[in-house]
């Protein structure tokens, strides 16, 4: 069973046949879950109290099934010796895995992941650091979960870590998802963050601010009411969940980080039949415009407009070919077709994106809407423009059906 979304400016349209029999939707199979990634301070409020239970009050409430921490700390005198895991658990009624990055203060500060279930394995590895870090990854029955701090000081030795975090993501995900959580220290549009997602999808918000604490150097000044923590999952299983919630929780109290939370729905796999998906069309809107809402500046948001709706297939309208290369870009997993409203195959265009991996395009066209459908540019007259309508058959490959998406946007004059 499909979905359609339509988010559209002017008047466009997006169509789709079904060849044979409708695309039926099946069941779930697994139940959808929530994950927080949250660092906690040492577990200090902005009062300069030191205690846990505050941290664990804060993402119980959310009933997580993981939960990634930074800056967690054990019997140190900084928290009055004070073995922060065990309160962290204890509070929260999770389980708790800690992977120590140093030495403090006489006792150990690292990252810890809280859980439903004990993991089945659990992998340490050392990251590069003024201050040394550490990635925290733990196995369970379906996935893998992951959280890590990255160096705070030095953009060269965050963007190091992020070599070793692909190795240790790559050799996990080769048989299981990977969701990766942290506080990255790094701004949406950082090369840290171009980096990561060389692997991995994020799927929190990048648009509201996630740390607001102190301004005591250069670092933290930049970063104030920015976006630095994150989870991700890895490019390879992207597909196989649907992003159903994200948000920051407004909680200025009790860390100089507030915390955040994801939740999605696992898809399941062929075997488990027939899925549902999802169609959308979207005007998004000639070049025009300027500052924040010229062109450039606004595909990364449609990007993620398409993420965030977790779109299978789309229809865009005013499209030319500046804004298709950023989404195609900013959407590696989706093929595209369709071509320029103009006799030369340039101009606006009618494009289809598609997920590769799930859909296989068997053919695909572009008319006219004009007397002279096939002849390109051609239009009706009193027609302020040409205009097109792009279609794709395209076959499930879960379900092995077809249809056709039909992918237009009528004139405004005539």
């Amino acid at each position: 069973m499909w979905k359609t979304l339509a988010f559209a400016a002017s008047l466009s349209a997006a169509a789709v046949f079904a060849d044979q029999t409708s695309v039926a939707s099946a069941p779930r199979g697994e139940r959808r879950f929530r994950m927080v990634s949250y660092n906690i301070h040492h577990g200090a409020g902005m009062d300069g109290v030191v205690d846990f239970r505050n941290a664990a009050w804060v993402v119980k409430r959310e009933r997580p099934r993981f939960v990634g921490l930074q800056e967690v700390e054990r019997k140190s005198r900084r928290v009055s010796g004070v073995d922060g895991c065990a309160v962290l658990a204890k509070t929260s009624g999770l389980h708790v895995t800690f992977a120590k990055a140093i030495n403090y203060a006489g006792g150990e500060y690292g990252n810890a992941v809280l859980s439903e279930d004990a993991p089945l394995s659990v992998k340490r590895i050392p990251l590069p650091g003024a201050e040394p870090r550490v990635l925290l990854l733990c196995e369970f029955a379906d996935c893998w979960f992951g959280t890590t701090h990255l160096e705070v000081g030095s953009e060269e030795e965050r963007l190091a870590s992020i070599a070793l975090i692909k190795e240790a993501v790559g050799e996990c995900g080769s048989t299981k998802p990977v969701f990766l959580s942290g506080d990255w220290n790094s701004a949406p549009d950082s090369p840290v963050l171009k980096g990561i997602k060389a692997f991995a999808t994020v799927l929190s918000t990048e648009n509201a601010a996630t740390y607001h604490g102190g301004r005591t150097n250069d670092v933290e000044r930049e970063n104030h009411d920015r976006c630095i923590d994150y989870i991700a999952v890895d490019v390879a299983h992207r597909s196989d969940y649907r992003l159903r919630g994200r948000r920051v929780i407004q909680d200025r109290r009790n860390s100089d980080h507030m915390p955040i939370v994801v939740e999605v729905e696992p898809s399941a796999g062929a075997a488990k039949g027939e899925q549902d998906f999802t169609l959308a069309s979207f005007n998004v809107r000639c070049p025009g415009d300027k500052g924040e809402r010229t062109w450039y500046r606004r595909m990364p948001r449609v990007a993620q407009i398409v993420r965030d709706h977790d779109f299978d297939v789309f229809g865009v309208q005013e499209a030319v070919i500046g804004e298709t290369m950023i989404l195609e870009e900013e959407l590696p997993g989706f093929d595209t077709v369709g071509c320029g409203r103009n006799k030369d195959g340039g101009g606006e265009a009618m494009h289809i994106f598609f997920r590769r991996n799930r859909f296989k395009c068997l053919e695909t066209g572009t008319f006219w809407l004009s007397e002279t459908p096939d002849v390109p540019g051609s239009k009706y007259a009193g027609a302020g423009c040409p205009r097109t309508c792009t279609w794709a058959l395209l076959r499930d490959r879960v379900t092995g059906k077809t249809f056709r998406y039909f992918n237009t946007h009528l004139d405004h004059i005539s």
